[in-house]
């Protein structure tokens, strides 16, 4: 099965830049970041890169972000961090000790190593654009990534700048390809970024549910193992220093270095193993807990470093193989038969579990109810 967590589990170099609202904010001397807002998703300006379709032309790469409350937390290796200097009106954007130019015949910003009276060395900005002076009105906008377009051609969207103002402490969580992730640290709180939802699950009625949800700006309490859903990108979980509410009722566990799964109490024989994962054809949209890789009877698998794994009693688990997550945001795991679910080798209870070959009881194969006896 696929594993589908890819975490940082030391802490990283994080900075907090906030939105400049106005020119008073705009400071010889300041770093900025610069980003495109959109309320599906937002891009910062990346490294500069040469496309080799002009031999000194560079683009701007683009980097997916997260805004909060007008702030964006990064670490600076990921985006392009440019500093001000001049005045209002006639600004340098410096990179590295050179500085970015425009030209008035293609697309392609340059960078020169001295500074000069050029007006296409000299850029306009406002809280909604930043706009060369010299260029012929080019500016940096953003189409895939960051040029240098004329602002007259509006489907390239304009741009904004955002200040730093501090450093942060804390990890970058990358959520992949099928929306979800894992995390647990034993002793470190954490606040939920935005466009995150983080939840911890209980086993009641015989079904998977969720047991409780942490919203952005919410603190997940130090110890709490979590599933975070968000849709693909890395993510700034930054150190909390409030304790958070606890969750008595959560199943999930954690470790703070790789270990072998371990029950909550009693005898690990006594309990079923569940890891996140894909199913065994990792088909979009199986995202779920599953028995561990290699472990076929649910026992004891190896968890990575702060990742969360999924721990229940044979007496309460039915013999349930897996739980899917696509179903349990009602509260309640019963199965729908998706598209990627139909030719499954997998049987399924009314609750949405897998099963194995000696359960009884009403079953479902491929979206259809039998009764096996």
């Amino acid at each position: 099965m696929l594993g589908l967590v890819c975490l940082t589990a030391q802490a990283d170099n994080l900075t907090v830049y906030q939105k400049v609202k106005s020119t008073d904010e705009l400071v010889s001397g300041d770093k900025y970041i610069i980003v495109r807002e959109d309320p599906e998703q937002s891009y910062a300006m990346g490294n500069l890169v040469n496309l080799e379709k002009k031999s000194s032309g560079l683009v701007g790469e683009s980097v997916k972000v997260s805004i909060q409350e007008d702030k964006i937390t990064i670490p600076n290796s990921d985006v392009l961090v440019v500093t001000l200097n001049g005045t209002s009106g006639a600004w340098y954007i410096a990179v590295d000790n050179m500085y970015l130019t425009a030209s008035k015949g293609d697309n392609y910003f340059y960078l020169q190593t001295k500074k000069s009276s050029d007006k296409n060395q000299k850029w306009a900005i406002t809280m909604e654009s930043i706009t060369n002076v010299g260029a012929d009105g080019r500016g940096i906008r953003f189409g895939t990534d960051f040029r240098s377009y004329y602002n007259k051609n509006n489907k390239y969207d304009e741009v904004c700048l955002y200040r730093q103002v501090t450093d942060a402490e804390g990890i970058m969580l990358t959520v992949g390809a099928i929306s979800y992730a894992t995390l647990y640290y034993s002793n470190q709180a954490f606040v939920v970024p935005a466009n995150v939802k983080v939840h911890t699950y209980k086993y009641q009625d015989n079904t998977l549910m969720v047991s409780k949800t942490y919203a952005p700006g919410q603190t997940i309490p130090a110890g709490t193992a979590v599933v975070v859903a968000a849709q693909p990108g890395s993510y700034p979980f930054l150190y909390s220093s409030e304790t958070g509410d606890g969750d008595a009722a959560n199943m999930l566990r954690g470790f703070d270095e790789a270990a072998t799964a371990t029950a909550p109490e009693g005898n690990a024989s006594d309990y079923y193993f569940y890891m996140l994962s894909l199913n065994k054809d990792s088909d979009p949209g199986s995202a779920g807990f599953y028995f561990g890789s290699g472990c076929t009877n649910g026992g004891p698998f190896t968890s990575g470093a702060h990742k969360a794994y999924l721990a229940l009693p044979k007496s309460q688990a039915n013999q349930a193989r897996s739980f899917l997550l696509s179903t349990i945001p009602t509260g309640i795991n019963k199965l729908t038969a998706s598209p990627q679910q139909r030719g499954s080798s997998c049987v399924y209870n009314v609750a949405g579990q897998c099963v194995g070959s000696n359960y009884h009881g009403i079953v479902i194969v491929n979206g259809k109810k039998r009764v096996v006896r």
